[in-house]
């Protein structure tokens, strides 16, 4: 089981310090956090697993950008786009320690204000084991999807950085493809060292001729899998579910 988490964890550290993308070229920049907060008990059975604060530490690889999709964000200073790895203490023995790898994107809001929105993939050394880990059943797997939502607000500039203040959530699951699968949502708040948040598009900058189109579009999505119904180890039984809906896109 080591040599599992080793391997996983390694993994999780090439995805986010080997070969770059589009997003994580040479130019890319560095950015470090650490955090403190607490697991949200959402069930009543989890009261007893929350016994202390979470606190955890990490690192971002990416950069602003308006290239591609990210340029119809208009006046706007771009979209950070890249990675961050991250090691999560949920607190407790019973919920045990995350290593995760999240691709985030940071959208300006308001002034020095940005929105944070992530999704990947983490691991967890403690989940639920009937015989060796019985408290453990926050979750039911090692391997489990990500989810980080996040607002964060530069407090002051230190030439190529900013220190920035984030409040957000991170929740980690398995989907419910083996039970138990409760999940973890860690609510917290970081204090960091970011890649400077250079501006450059200003309202002049605009042609007074352009005009803005708007047009619609659909979209459709379908999810396929399996879950562990009934008691750990049980059955698994295929689930699908599908969405569709409209969409409406400005550009100049």
């Amino acid at each position: 089981m080591r040599i599992r988490s080793f391997l996983l964890t390694w993994f999780a550290f090439l995805l986010t310090f080997g070969p770059s993308t589009e997003s994580c070229a040479q130019s890319a920049q560095w950015g470090f956090h650490g955090q403190t907060g607490y697991v949200l008990p959402h069930r009543s059975e989890m009261h007893a697993l929350v016994t202390g604060h979470s606190w955890g530490i990490g690192v971002e690889r990416g950069r602003w950008s308006q290239i591609g999709w990210r340029a119809s964000w208009g006046d706007k200073t771009g979209i950070w786009e890249g990675v961050e790895y991250a090691w999560l203490d949920a607190g407790s023995p019973a919920m045990g320690q995350i290593v995760s790898a999240i691709w985030k994107v940071k959208i300006p809001v308001w002034r020095s204000v940005t929105g944070e929105l992530g999704s990947g993939l983490g691991w967890a050394f403690s989940p639920y084991d009937l015989e060796k880990r019985p408290l453990s059943f926050a979750l039911g797997t090692h391997l489990n999807a990500g989810l980080h939502l996040g607002l964060s607000a530069k407090l002051a500039n230190m030439g190529t950085h900013d220190v920035v203040m984030t409040a957000g959530l991170t929740h980690f699951s398995n989907g419910a493809v083996a039970m138990p699968n409760l999940g973890i949502n860690n609510l917290y708040v970081r204090l960091g060292l970011m890649p400077e948040h250079i501006q450059q598009k200003s309202p002049t900058d605009r042609n007074p001729t352009e005009r803005t189109h708007a047009h619609w579009s659909g979209f459709s999505a379908l999810r396929a899998g399996i879950r562990d119904v009934n008691l750990p180890g049980g059955a698994r039984h295929p689930i699908s579910s599908c969405m569709v809906g409209i969409r409406r896109h400005f550009s100049t």
